[in-house]
């Protein structure tokens, strides 16, 4: 018998700041969210072919 996981109320989730992830706003007022690909500076350097961004 499958695993029933309990169901989050997203009204009741409290947000918070990532270091990791970054939120540029433009000079036409987009916005650009950055996520990382990898959470480590090392994996990031061993992990990542060249030429690929760092970010999603």
């Amino acid at each position: 018998m499958a695993d029933v996981k309990e169901k989050i109320n997203l009204l009741d989730v409290i947000p918070f700041r990532s270091e990791n992830i970054t939120a540029e706003k433009g000079s036409d007022g987009t916005v650009t969210i950055a996520f990382p690909r990898f959470k480590y500076e090392w994996m990031r350097r061993f992990l990542l072919p060249k030429g690929m961004s760092a970010d999603i």
